[in-house]
């Protein structure tokens, strides 16, 4: 019975009748959106303003919040933190966003950019109920100087502003990485119009610098703690803390668990890497037969769809035999395998080591696969690009540029396998010879299944020692030519592999689960019972979160649980 009330609950909580779901929860339990601002203003005037009035601040201890996006739903845990420091004798204040920037971090080529005026007051009402000390970008950045910025940014034709910086921030370059994330899906030429968005973000971020290096200035924190780390105004923000040698505290949404986070110190959380004083000790260490169980359960519920927001794979297709006849797969012939990320995804942006970037070494490998009519090669598209709701669906995808690439006569050779597809991506990985990712997860997911995978980005897997790292196209070729290639793992590599995704998946990330995402679009608002968790050792999440924020030691081992009672509305 429990099985088919979660089936159930799954199938009503796809995209298309999300908010439908959402409207019955709440008028189950009599709660709408209209009112949760004002019921979480009274848990707080309840729970925590007499406490916090009688705590004295600790001189010169203190952390700022760079939170420009402050109305989104996982912002949450920002408050929540900044109340658990603030009760511990913490200095706590805000920096947000009250508008006005040339571009937003929340438009894209498909969505128009929300009213600045709405936003801020959507914003106000979403942070008033903790009672946080607040900045805005108002309060350093003038309208004159906005607009000096902006003219400057327009005046610049494509090589000037690729080359712009300011105090040793490179604005020009980030706009241009930038690019895939506002359209979409691949960039194939700097028209005007790509060109005006890249101006736009450009002064944005010069104008974010310019802010962050101001209240960094006027504030002297002694940690920063920010979302993500390398989007648009997170960006800028980050730059200006490393120039100014702040401690940065980040933290991002993370698959596969709906409720997944990952944080990190002093890089952005997108980009985590395991540290290597961690992974040093970790690497020696033999998994427990429990914790090697807990590896094989997760990497099958995951592989499945059985676990995480997005199922990439609703109908997989299984069978190497029956996607080898649909696909023309010569079994006789030698298989390589590539698999690409989204194309626009952030974690991808700018992780090149010795290519201009992933299409860059998907056509490359194609490339060289054209004059070897002897072998194929087969291009597994991510199926996030079709799979991940309308409004975050790729419109330049790498197959169509692998398709344009080839003036639309791919050759025989080179099979295309479309984000649509239903082919399975790991019965694909089994039935190759040869497999290579750029920064893509299933690269270490498949060197624990055994698999050794050539690795061509700059990814926090790379160079952890069960993994080939292709170093340039030269070393690509190379590596192509010397057939047979060796895609097998040795056992004490695949063991290697095991014991870093036990330390990625069950120690560097963890669960918060009052703050649960449906589908990738929609965050829940939880409904609390009270706010006494947030005080100093009540929740072990978030006490553990601030002592991080506070040392700036490595952010592992987090406890997996938290001592909230909540409901989701």
């Amino acid at each position: 019975m429990q099985s088919s009330f979660q089936k159930l609950r799954r199938t009503l909580q796809n995209l298309e009748t999300y908010p439908l779901y959402r409207k019955l929860r709440r008028r189950v339990y009599g709660k709408r959106s209209s009112s949760w601002y004002p019921h979480l203003r009274k848990l707080f005037d309840r729970d925590i303003r007499p406490e916090l009035d009688q705590v004295s601040a600790v001189e010169n201890r203190r952390v700022l919040f760079w939170t420009p996006t402050a109305s989104w739903p996982h912002i949450l845990l920002e408050y929540f933190l900044a109340t658990t420091l603030r009760l511990e004798g913490w200095q706590a204040k805000f920096a947000f966003c009250d508008g006005d920037l040339p571009h937003c971090e929340l438009e894209r080529s498909n969505t128009q950019r929300p009213n600045c005026t709405d936003c801020w007051q959507n914003a106000q009402r979403a942070f008033s109920p903790f009672d946080v000390p607040y900045w805005k970008l108002s309060d350093f950045v003038t309208q004159d100087e906005i607009k000096e910025v902006t003219e400057t940014a327009a005046s610049m034709d494509i090589q000037a502003l690729r080359e712009w910086e300011v105090d040793g921030y490179k604005a020009g370059a980030f706009a241009d990485l930038y690019l895939p994330i506002y359209f979409l899906g691949h960039v194939r030429e700097h028209g005007e119009r790509e060109l005006g968005v890249m101006r736009r973000v450009a002064a944005a971020n010069v104008l974010g610098f310019r802010y962050a290096q101001r209240v960094l200035e006027a504030y002297k924190p002694e940690a920063v703690v920010m979302i993500n780390g390398n989007l648009s105004i997170t960006h800028s923000g980050f730059a200006a803390c490393l120039q100014a040698n702040v401690r940065v505290f980040t933290w991002e949404d993370f698959r596969p668990y709906q409720d997944s986070f990952i944080f990190a110190q002093g890089q952005p959380a997108v980009f985590s890497e395991i540290p290597d004083e961690v992974w040093s000790e970790a690497k020696e260490r033999s998994l427990s037969p429990g914790q090697e169980r807990e590896v094989a359960t997760f990497l099958e519920r995951f592989a499945y769809g059985r676990i995480g927001d997005i199922v990439y794979h609703p109908n997989p297709e299984r069978g190497a035999s029956q996607i080898q006849k649909r696909l023309n797969i010569d079994p006789d012939r030698p298989l390589f395998a590539v698999f690409t990320n989204t194309v626009w995804d952030s974690s991808v942006l700018g992780r090149n080591v010795g290519f201009k970037s992933m299409m860059d070494w998907v056509i490359e490998t194609c490339d060289w696969f054209v004059n070897r009519p002897d072998m194929q090669l087969i291009v597994r598209v991510h199926p996030g690009e079709a799979r991940l709701p309308g409004g975050l669906r790729t419109v330049v995808g790498a197959a169509q540029v692998i398709r344009e690439h080839f003036n639309d006569d791919v050759p025989p050779n080179i099979i295309l396998v479309d984000a649509t597809d239903d082919a399975f991506s790991y019965t694909l990985a089994q039935m190759a010879d040869g497999i290579g990712v750029y920064t893509s997860s299933l690269g270490f997911e498949l060197a624990s299944l055994g698999r050794r995978v050539w690795v061509a980005g700059k990814v926090h897997y790379r160079g952890r020692g069960f993994t080939l790292d292709v170093r340039d196209r030269e070393h690509l070729y190379q590596l192509l030519e010397d057939y047979p290639w060796d895609s097998i793992l040795p056992s004490q590599h695949q063991e290697l592999a095991k014991r870093y995704v036990y330390v990625r998946y069950f120690r560097q990330s963890s669960r918060v689960p009052f703050l649960t995402r449906i589908k990738s679009s929609y965050a829940t608002r939880p409904y609390f019972k009270d706010f006494r968790f947030l005080m100093p050792g009540k929740d072990p999440l978030l006490s553990a979160l601030a002592a991080r924020v506070k040392d700036g030691k490595p952010v592992m081992d987090l406890p997996q649980k938290s001592a909230a009672r909540w409901k989701s509305i």
